[in-house]
């Protein structure tokens, strides 16, 4: 009964034909390769080596040179020109204040020298402001008292 089966299955592996047999070459029986080969000392090779125990593959990438400039996000002086605005001088702190909120914005859309601008003039008139401001307050406090 065995020997049925038998002829049964190579009848049906000659029907399809078994493959040729295939000798396995490996690289270390390829001439010219040792597998203990080393780099020459002035050699490293381009892109990364990637090491298994049987073999060493390298593998070269293409390099792409990528430079990303970061500027530094200039200072922002929105409270300070809404403070200048509501407790100094507000026609200066007004102004102040609609240049930082640009600055703001200017730095939100990359366009850092604008708002780095921008924010310097909104310094200027907030400082401005409390100059003018504070002899204002002053010199109202010092007529609102001799009236009183």
């Amino acid at each position: 009964m065995e020997i049925a089966k038998e002829r049964k299955c190579r009848s049906s592996n000659s029907k399809h034909g078994e493959p040729p047999a295939y000798e396995a070459v490996t690289p270390q029986s390829q001439e010219g390769y040792r597998y203990d080969q080393e780099y020459p000392p002035n050699y490293a090779p381009v892109g990364s080596v990637v090491q298994s125990s049987s073999s060493v593959a390298v593998m070269n990438q293409p390099l792409q040179e990528m430079m990303c400039v970061v500027q530094p996000r200039p200072p922002d002086y929105t409270y300070l020109a809404l403070f200048s605005c509501l407790c100094c001088f507000w026609p200066l702190g007004l102004a102040a204040l609609i240049y930082a909120i640009q600055a703001k914005s200017m730095v939100d859309t990359g366009h850092y020298d604008d708002a780095k601008w921008r924010t310097n003039v909104a310094l200027g008139l907030s400082i401005a402001s409390v100059i003018v401001g504070i002899p204002c307050i002053i010199l109202a406090a010092l007529l609102y008292a001799r009236i009183l």
